[in-house]
């Protein structure tokens, strides 16, 4: 049977992180036998033993260091990438595990390809990310990500263009998916915005993601505020970050309070789902993103949704599921957002819930098996 071993980056309850555990939730296991390695630990990942493999890097030993300082030196003389500390972790992980192919769960995992040289493996690269996150690599490390790993997937046609721009035209489209089994809403609709001291004829607007700028959370609050003497309510949820953007978005909530329509709620884990469907419409006010997955979800749940133009969300949001803005002005969203208000009929749940059947874990994850098992599928663009 053949062995995978998976190397992802751990942070929550990120993209790159929900669809590999998504997928590795629901794939069949008798199509090859897998190990997860992540930086840091992931109970996300723990929670799938024994069907899978896992590990993470416990603390640094002194052979550890001395296997880097020495590849360190050898690196420089033949002028590649150094060595990584994860990079060497994952070297003794393959040597016990015996894969037979390396997948790297995001461009981020660029710190292990010069252990992927060293070893001399075959490599999968599974981009989540649009050219905004492109920044955090060195050219070095993309010239030799798109070079050697023998097979790339990406979740949308946006983003396998701008891979195919910097030279790999085999890509293939393995889109998101999501998982119905973890649509579970336990507590009433009407109860959680009875305690969010929403008023029930309010119309409800939510956000969700990290409070970072590529999620364009200043956008959502510019909106609320330009909003305010209309019956609409504005929910963000997501986990804050310690940066300086983070410093700014509180002095701007609290300058923003007193209009009584925005609420900013922290990350959710297992009732995420029940906070998701207390609104009436979903904002995606991103600048970029590769697919969107919680569009997706927000349309699984039978709410339409206004979104930006942002990249790979344009694979499946039409003006049947709601509305796409081609503008980052606040003013052409409430323009648009009353729009969508006046004419809700127009978006019966069961028709936005039967667009997301085709990206669910039933349909998607055996195609991504396929693809995985070097089986003819997927869309090359």
């Amino acid at each position: 049977m053949k062995r995978i071993m998976f190397i992802s980056p751990y942070a929550g309850r990120a993209g790159a992180e929900i669809y590999l555990y998504r997928f590795l939730k629901n794939y069949d296991a008798r199509q090859f036998q897998v190990m997860v390695v992540t930086e840091k630990y992931s109970p996300l990942f723990a929670s799938l033993e024994p069907k899978i493999l896992y590990t993470h890097m416990k603390k640094r030993s002194l052979l550890a260091e001395t296997k880097k300082a020495l590849r360190l030196i050898s690196s420089k003389l033949k002028n590649r990438d150094k060595p990584h500390s994860f990079g060497l972790f994952i070297e003794e992980v393959h040597r016990q595990f015996q894969p037979d192919e390396w997948v790297l769960n995001s461009i981020l995992m660029q710190k292990v390809m010069p252990s992927v040289l060293c070893m001399k493996v075959d490599a999968t690269l599974i981009v989540h990310e649009m050219p905004s996150a492109y920044s955090f690599i060195s050219i070095q490390s993309m010239q030799t990500m798109l070079t050697h790993c023998k097979r790339i997937i990406t979740n949308s046609s946006s983003a396998g263009n701008a891979i195919s721009i910097m030279g790999r035209s085999d890509v293939k489209i393995q889109p998101c998916f999501y998982d119905a089994d973890e649509i579970k809403l336990r507590q009433p609709r009407s109860k959680i915005r009875s305690d969010l001291k929403i008023d029930p004829g309010d119309f409800v607007l939510i956000g969700a993601g990290s409070l970072d700028f590529n999620k364009g959370v200043e956008l959502f609050m510019q909106i609320s505020e330009i909003s305010v003497g209309r019956p609409w309510k504005f929910v963000w949820v997501g986990g804050q970050r310690k940066t300086g953007f983070n410093y700014y978005l509180d002095r701007f909530y609290e300058k923003l309070k007193e209009n009584g329509n925005l609420i900013i709620l922290s990350e959710k884990n297992e009732d995420y789902y029940e906070y998701l469907n207390i609104c009436d419409a979903f904002l995606l006010t991103s600048f970029n993103e590769s697919f969107s997955l919680v569009t997706l979800e927000a349309l699984a749940l039978g709410k339409p949704a206004v979104v930006y133009n942002c990249g790979g969300v344009i694979d499946f949001m039409t003006e049947q599921y709601g509305r796409v803005v081609d503008s980052r002005d606040p003013s052409v969203w409430l323009e648009t957002i009353d729009w969508l208000v006046k004419n809700y009929e127009q978006f019966p749940a069961q028709d936005l819930k039967s667009l997301a059947v085709r990206y669910s874990t039933t349909s998607q994850v055996p195609a991504l098996t396929a693809l995985l098992s070097d089986q003819e599928y997927g869309v090359v663009t």
